[in-house]
């Protein structure tokens, strides 16, 4: 869970301090996320319609193989947000 807190911070992407196997995120678009990496097999939970949530999606602390496969996408899926090059 740190490594990925950490990770996403790099990114710009707030997270919120957990005990639990997984991270809360803001990541702004969240059902627009959880739609582009479905089809890639990675699984996040939109959390945009629970109250104060808007825009969150909960992540799975998984394998690191698995959080750099997902941190590999999220770039991805960020940089077509910006407009910039995949990278």
């Amino acid at each position: 869970v740190a490594f990925l807190r950490r990770e996403l911070a790099r990114r710009g992407v707030t997270t919120w301090p957990s005990a639990a196997n997984f991270v809360l995120a803001r990541v702004g678009r969240s059902a627009e996320l959880t739609a582009f990496l479905r089809p890639r097999g990675i699984l996040v939970r939109d959390q945009g319609g629970h109250p104060g949530l808007a825009g969150c999606v909960r992540i799975g602390a998984g394998t690191v193989s698995q959080t750099r496969r997902f941190l590999m996408a999220l770039d991805r899926w960020l940089d077509a947000a910006e407009g910039k090059a995949p990278r």
